[in-house]
Parts: C-alpha cells; structure tokens; sequence
C-alpha cells in the first residue's frame, strides 16, 4: 500500500503516519522523509480492505512524543475515514 500525503507547508522535519483498521485500531506506523512538499510511505503486506491514515507533519524532529502533543501545538495534521472511501 503507498500513501502520497502532498501540498505540506515546507521540507522539514518528517511525515509521522499511522495505519488504521475500521474500528480506529492501530495496524502500523512509520515515519517519511518529505521531498518538493510530499511524502510517499509504504506498507508492505497489507490485506485488501478499508483503512484509515492519520498522520503528523513532524517540522521539529520531536518523533516519540508528536503524536501525543498534536493538539497543543501548530503543525500540520490529516488523516481519512474508512467509511468516507469508496467501496
């Protein structure tokens, strides 16, 4: 599976992505290098299905912590809803 998060604010930092199952269930994560404003992530061995992403524009490197202070900081932020894909 390739997701191609695209238009980010800058090059900094990395893209922080999570993989999430229909139920909002942690699948995987991993991290991106930004390039012209894009990130590509690959998951390998995923099952065909529905899932969610959310992900973190990471600008400072503060890795192990973002995810948990996304909401008090300004940064970038998305994700996608299982039941907002087509089927």
């Amino acid at each position: 599976m390739k997701i191609q998060i695209e238009n980010l604010k800058n090059n900094s930092g990395n893209i922080l992505l999570e993989l999430l199952d229909t139920n909002q269930k942690r699948i995987d994560g991993k991290s991106g290098t930004i390039i012209h404003q894009k990130s590509m992530i690959i998951f390998k061995n995923i099952k065909k299905g529905k899932y969610a992403i959310r992900y973190f524009h990471d600008e400072n490197l503060i890795e192990p912590c973002a995810v948990k202070v996304a909401s008090t900081v300004l940064r970038g932020e998305g994700g996608s809803n299982p039941s907002d894909l087509p089927d």
